[in-house]
């Protein structure tokens, strides 16, 4: 009992960190970021090594974003479907 209670707080603990401000405007502005290279990222006069550096950010960008979606997940109900079915977390699943 007493492991079920210390999960349910970790996961509280962790859903309470990921809702703060902070943290929400710190995701937003690596989405920004990662548009803004994939827009770059469209040139055709940018050096192939810049092509390569955009490809890498963005590869550790998108790991990023499925760490804090799957963490958003498991900490608002230990991976219920029904979570899936809000708004914002369907948009983050598809994007």
């Amino acid at each position: 009992r007493s492991n079920k209670i210390s999960q349910r707080s970790s996961r509280m603990r962790m859903f309470a960190y990921l809702s703060q401000p902070i943290v929400e405007v710190r995701i937003i502005g690596l989405v920004f970021v990662s548009c803004f290279l994939q827009a770059i990222n469209t040139l055709d006069d940018a050096p192939p090594i810049v092509h390569r550096g955009i490809n890498a950010i963005d590869d550790v960008f998108v790991y990023i974003f499925a760490v804090e979606f799957f963490l958003r997940w498991w900490s608002a109900g230990r991976f219920q479907f029904r979570y899936l079915a809000k708004p914002l977390a369907s948009v983050d699943a598809v994007v």
